[in-house]
């Protein structure tokens, strides 16, 4: 069991905050030469550790990073052999701790829709995201300055059309109905909220059995809540009981029609407050517009290095072309690269979205040209991520799309012309993140949208090309690798890519690494034997907390098992140099592979005719082995 001032990587705990079924939650410094930070530090118990679900929980909370109604995760790692999931730390303690402070209940009615106010704001987010908190209690809502945050992502899941969880999960007082037999939606997320305002206002549940399989039956038999008291007005009485309503289409559509309902509630002065934006002037009247949200990026924990040639030729590409396409060798950096292009689209969208809110000249927005035609590089409705890696099914490349972009299924309409429609009036940014195993579903998307939304532009990553009219494919080169008929130093190796990122990257496993005159010539050895290659590179960056670098590049001949060392967060086939390559092999056709073996005779180059006789002689005919290797290549 851990104890105060025990060091974990980085971190020395300073002490407990809370534990439960999975783990304890710690408060924790984090020291470097400048700052000391201290950090909320989840620690899965050894005996519960699932690194899938771990992996699933950072992913997720760090995709709902960024939104002031959500604690923000800061890392996720492994320290000799301990998992830690890093989130800021919330001084003001958790609802439940607030709750407790007043004898169980807010001291007014005001103080707990305020309260509910906040929740509702970090469940929007959470939903327009695709997600399902599935696990909204008092103990999972943080108070900074009594502001609401969300926290504790340990459960939540994504939305489908159908979702339902292998295994029933929960705290049972606050799980609708419908979770209890696995089944989860954003109209289960609102049950829970509607059990908290329940809660905030009377200092009890309501439900009142204790055993969770009392509480099941009363709630399948249909037994009613507890009647709100009287002294408690009846529109608050109303949206209570529509959340907690027993047949899940019966309750609020979303958590912004619970806050609109709740609203009129509100005293008028509170009202007037909660709605005036941060900044405004109570004085005056005035008010500073709301800036509504541009994107819905990752926020990047590790530095972007290098690249500035690939932005400016992406860029270019992109004002030219409505589809541009990364392809490359796995661990190439492709998806790293494309989200630093978003970044940077994203940013001329905010910036111009907030001169537009701040009075600034409606004529003239900072994102057109100044012939005052809008730049095709301008997207006033946003840049929106859909991320693919993890989609198996070929069939949720439209849903996943949808959800990024906050779009709702419509009646007899599939989802992929709902998209469609929505998007005909639209300049926007899409992104799809790895396609390559899935490209015939997002080449039948991504040309619908083409043909009927001109305001929008499209940026993919894939190893494999879309295949669809209009296409610009851009392969994403290697790292710039140092110079070999240069003398070498510190200086002049750091002006390669690839040894900047080596550096980078080690020393975020070993913090004093230094770049000598004598690791130098190692580094740069190091750097030429991976090709530049991102990812083979902080692999064996990981490696400095146990070797040299030259005892690293002495070991290269066997890279398949020195290279590793991949962080536990990160996807399966990106945590070793073996499984990425296993990826990009597995996702050949059976005939490309049979042509792939039956190439391994030649030592080193071939020509065609010597190829097609090879393959010919096994089956194949001309034309087909042509087709083949022009597919492989």
């Amino acid at each position: 069991m851990p104890s105060p001032q025990d060091t974990i990587g980085p971190y020395t705990l300073i002490g407990a905050l809370g534990h439960g079924t999975f783990g304890e939650v710690w408060l924790a410094e984090r020291r470097t030469s400048l700052l000391t930070t201290q950090v909320a530090l989840k620690l899965p118990l050894e005996n519960q550790v699932d690194i899938e679900r771990l992996r699933q929980e950072a992913q997720t909370w760090q995709r709902v990073s960024g939104h002031p109604s959500i604690v923000p995760v800061l890392e996720a790692d492994v320290f000799d052999g301990q998992i830690v999931i890093a989130s800021e730390y919330v001084a003001g303690g958790s609802l439940l701790d607030w709750l407790n402070e007043r004898g169980g209940k807010a001291s007014t009615t005001d103080a707990a829709i305020t309260m509910m106010y906040g929740v509702l704001a970090g469940l929007d987010h959470l939903h327009e995201c695709g997600l399902v908190h599935r696990d909204l209690k008092p103990a999972n809502v943080m108070l900074q300055k009594s502001l609401p945050r969300l926290t504790d992502f340990g459960l939540t899941r994504t939305l489908t059309s159908a979702s339902r969880s292998g295994s029933v999960a929960g705290t049972p007082d606050y799980m609708a109905p419908e979770a209890f037999r696995g089944y989860y939606s954003v109209a289960s997320d609102i049950w829970s909220a509607g059990v908290l305002l329940y809660e905030m206002l009377t200092g009890s549940l309501p439900f009142p059995q204790d055993a969770p399989n009392a509480l099941f039956g009363a709630l399948v038999e249909g037994v009613e809540p507890v009647p709100l008291p009287d002294s408690i007005p009846a529109p608050v009485r109303r949206a209570v009981m529509q959340s907690l309503a027993r047949n899940p289409s019966d309750r609020f559509a979303s958590a912004i029609q619970m806050s609109s309902a709740l609203a009129p509630c509100l005293a008028s002065p509170i009202r007037e407050r909660m709605i005036r934006a941060p900044g405004s002037s109570g004085d005056s009247g005035s008010r500073k517009a709301i800036v509504p949200r541009s994107h819905n990026l990752p926020v990047q924990i590790t530095s972007f290095i290098g690249r500035e040639l690939e932005l400016v030729e992406l860029k270019g590409l992109l004002g030219s072309s409505r589809l541009v396409t990364l392809t490359g060798s796995g661990g190439c950096g492709k998806t790293r690269l494309m989200l630093k292009l978003a970044e940077e689209m994203a940013t001329g969208t905010s910036e111009a979205r907030t001169s537009e809110a701040g009075g600034g000249d409606s004529s003239r927005s900072a994102a057109s040209d100044p012939a005052g035609a809008a730049s095709p590089l301008s997207f006033p409705d946003g840049v929106w991520l859909a991320e693919l890696a993890s989609v198996a099914e070929p069939r949720l490349v439209p849903q996943v799309v949808a959800w990024a972009l906050g779009i709702k299924e419509a009646p007899n309409e599939s989802l992929a012309n709902t998209v469609a429609n929505a998007l005909r009036t639209k300049r926007l940014l899409l992104i799809l993140d790895n396609c390559e195993h899935l490209l015939e579903p997002c080449s039948y998307l991504v040309d619908s949208i083409l043909h009927s939304c001109p305001g929008v532009r499209l940026l993919c990553s894939s190893r494999e090309a879309l295949n669809v009219s209009g296409e610009q494919v851009y392969r994403v080169p290697s790292l710039s690798l140092p110079y070999k008929g240069a003398p070498l130093n510190s200086e002049t190796l750091l002006k390669s890519e690839a040894a900047r990122l080596f550096a980078e990257r080690a020393r975020s496993h070993r913090s004093n690494f230094p770049i000598t005159e004598a690791n130098t010539p190692a580094i740069a050895s190091l750097c030429r034997q991976l090709d530049g290659i991102p990812l083979a590179i902080e692999l064996a960056a990981a490696r400095v907390r146990t070797l040299s670098v030259q005892e690293i590049v002495s070991r290269l001949d066997h890279r398949f098992n020195m290279l590793t060392g991949g962080r536990r967060t990160a996807l399966p086939r990106q945590q070793t140099l073996q499984a990425m390559i296993d990826w990009s092999y597995n996702l050949l056709t059976d005939p490309e592979k049979i042509l792939f073996g039956r190439l391994a005779v030649f030592a080193g180059d071939w020509i065609l005719e010597a190829a097609e006789r090879i393959c010919v002689d096994h089956g194949a005919d001309g034309h087909e082995v042509l087709d083949l290797l022009s597919s492989l290549i």
